[in-house]
């Protein structure tokens, strides 16, 4: 039998009937569970995969064209002498994180090729020209793309310093050529939702290595200069907002494509020349459309752009400072375990509530467009970073995103379980009806989602291992994908790009960690799964909770999690 989701979206319906009634019922049952049934009736299958999706891609595609002319058309449309006064506050603020102050006045945070390449790494993604998207691959397996010859000619200075590196980027050379120039990115998709795929831009090999040295010099000045570590600021962000939403004194805001709406022209109008100058220089000029046309970038860059999330952080945390100076709020900065009064992470805002709507206008100033409807002013709920609380308390329903494998469906189940644990709402009849679609095949609460039915050790299997006196299990697992090293080639698995031998660039993929075991880890569909038998020591180990704020909280959602295990209908194979 196969998923039904006419069936599935039939029995939610029913297990949450009772807090989807009226308003003057839903406040004598208590709102939040109210607003987190609500929430979960309306987002089950929000973010679904569709395999067939040529009209959400259209749809994304001429999102991104009007974004781009949109950026085109920017104006300073200041109005008055207060917005003059909050723009030069901005101004002001970029100019502070540019330049880097020091003993004899101060310098520009970034002065040289070398120091970019310095800090240099080839993301894991798509890369124009590239064989693959490993780092063996990418800089020595393969042709290496730019949009400019000079960006070559930088690279190939800087690795001559390096023997090893220059002798592994002759062998490349010898097989590809030097740097091939191209016009610029090449705009894709990849799922976002039921409405609309997002668009990534895949950059030329080159650009994007420059794009994250230079992304992670800026990084680096972020979390100096305001205290925002992006590698945990996700967390700094949810805890904010989960105080917001119980407080009201703390508001959330999102913006609509905001990667896609940094101007070029207001880039220019209010940043230092030279931060400028890198700017444009690292950046594809063009984007090929998926009709083979080529349009002009009026954007700074775009999703898949290497230093944009970044540059994103700089622009709306410069915006808030600007904000919080003209109403005199006193600045918080997220200094170690010190949580601050704001939190930017990327175009995820959390602010005081009194600058809220100026930081609005602001943002409409500088090109931006407020998404009015994942952006909470008034009221209980706050949402940042996938964290939704109502009163401070998590409510994030659970998105289906695929249900079309045995493993999608285990992840189905898990999933909702999780969510019944949080929320205190149970989903009987949703997970009856999918465990009558999959194999009973418990697994212990660390394994991933998509590898079984999470249960309690009572439901554990009963055959043990000899030597550690521990259960086993069957968990279905992802069989990974490597290129094979060996002493005079590189071999890839059936259906891959073959791989050119290059013994230099092996020895700096070893430094950089990438080979282990003659094996180098790549991304290669379709997946495969396979089921493996594994030995649970420690059964029902859990670990904090992601969405949720200190030990007590962890605690009862484990005795929550307990108690909706043990609730578990189980079933044998149909």
């Amino acid at each position: 039998m196969e998923f039904s989701p006419d069936l599935f979206t039939m029995h939610l319906n029913n297990d949450l009937g009772h807090l989807l009634g009226s308003e003057k019922r839903l406040e004598m049952i208590g709102s939040t569970r109210a607003a987190a049934a609500r929430h979960q009736a309306a987002s089950i299958f929000k973010k679904l995969k569709v395999d067939n999706s040529a009209y959400l891609d259209s749809v994304a595609c001429a999102k991104f064209i009007s974004s781009n002319q949109k950026c085109a058309q920017w104006v300073n449309s200041s109005a008055s002498v207060q917005d003059d006064q909050l723009l030069g506050d901005f101004r002001k603020e970029i100019y502070n994180f540019w330049f880097v102050r020091d003993g004899s006045g101060g310098s520009a945070l970034v002065s040289n090729p070398g120091h970019v390449l310095h800090y240099a790494m080839p993301g894991p993604g798509a890369a124009i020209g590239a064989r693959g998207g490993d780092f063996y691959t990418k800089l020595f397996a393969g042709p290496l793309t730019c949009t400019r010859s000079s960006l070559y000619d930088e690279y190939k200075r800087y690795v001559s310093t390096f023997p090893n590196w220059a002798e592994a980027e002759r062998l490349r050379s010898v097989h590809y050529g030097q740097g091939i120039v191209v016009s610029g990115s090449k705009l894709s998709f990849v799922p976002k939702n039921d409405k609309t795929s997002r668009g990534i831009c895949i950059e030329p090999g080159l650009n994007i290595v420059f794009q994250k040295g230079f992304g992670d010099i800026l990084r680096t000045r972020i979390r100096q200069f305001y205290g925002i570590n992006l590698i945990d600021q996700q967390t700094r962000n949810r805890k904010l907002a989960q105080l917001g939403s119980f407080t009201g004194r703390r508001v959330t805001l999102d913006l609509e494509s905001a990667s896609d709406t940094i101007s070029l022209k207001m880039i220019e109008n209010f940043f230092p020349p030279d931060f400028v100058w890198w700017l444009k220089y690292l950046r594809s000029p063009s984007v090929e459309l998926p009709n083979g046309q080529s349009e002009q970038l009026n954007m700074i860059s775009s999703m898949g752009n290497g230093y944009t999330f970044d540059l994103q952080t700089i622009i709306f945390t410069a915006c808030v400072v600007a904000v919080y100076k003209e109403a005199e709020i006193p600045l918080r900065f997220p200094r170690g375990k010190r949580l601050g009064n704001f939190a930017v992470n990327g175009d995820d805002i959390v602010v005081d509530r009194r600058c809220g709507r100026r930081l609005c206008h602001l943002l409409q100033l500088l090109g931006f467009t407020v998404n009015r409807e994942k952006s909470f002013f008034e009221g209980p709920f706050r949402e940042s970073c996938g964290g939704d609380y109502h009163y401070g308390r998590p409510i994030r329903p659970y998105f289906i995103k695929r249900y079309d494998t045995e493993h999608d469906l285990y992840a189905i189940i898990n999933g909702l379980n999780q969510w019944s644990a949080t929320t205190g709402i149970l989903l009987p009849r949703c997970i009856w009806y999918l465990l009558t679609l999959v194999r009973w095949r418990p697994i212990p609460w660390y394994e991933d989602d998509s590898a079984g039915i999470k249960t309690l050790a009572t439901d554990r299997p009963k055959k043990r291992h000899p030597g550690f006196q521990s259960g086993y299990y069957y968990p279905l697992v992802s069989t990974a994908s490597f290129l094979s090293v060996g002493s005079e080639a590189v071999t890839a698995p059936r259906g891959a790009k073959k791989r050119i031998f290059n013994p230099s660039g092996l020895e700096l993929a070893c430094l950089a960690g990438v080979v282990r075991l003659h094996k180098i880890g790549i991304r290669h569909d379709p997946i495969r799964w396979r089921q493996i038998r594994r030995v649970a020591p420690s059964w029902e180990h859990m670990g904090e909770p992601v969405g949720l704020i200190g030990k007590s909280a962890a605690d009862r959602y484990h005795a929550s999690f307990k108690r909706v295990l043990s609730l578990l209908v189980r079933r044998d194979t149909p």
